[in-house]
């Protein structure tokens, strides 16, 4: 089975952008539902949920990186490094949210 991100036709810059753009919004998606998870786990209603939940995030970025090191060693940095920036834009140290916000 062959990925877009390997044919032979596209440069490895255009697979490299494709792949920061992949990371940036895959990491978008798993560091809001890292919060979400927190969430479940604190409110106690249950393991099944966040259970799911944690497998989906772990199965995004893994999914994710491996599509991303089958198109090579840029795409795969220029992955981690939207994923990374996901992290930066989502993830806000020292910042508590108000009680009873979800």
């Amino acid at each position: 089975m062959t990925m877009l991100l390997a044919h032979p036709w596209m440069p490895t810059a255009l697979a490299a952008l494709a792949a920061l753009a992949a990371g940036l919004a895959g990491g978008v998606i798993y560091f809001r539902a890292l919060r979400l998870n927190a969430r479940l786990w604190l409110a106690g209603r249950g393991v099944a949920l966040p259970l799911l939940l944690h497998a989906g995030r772990l199965l995004l970025a893994g999914g994710l990186f491996v599509l991303a090191a089958q198109a090579g060693a840029a795409a795969l940095l220029a992955g981690f490094a939207g994923f990374l920036a996901a992290r930066r834009l989502t993830v806000r140290p020292g910042t508590a949210e108000p009680e009873g916000v979800a």
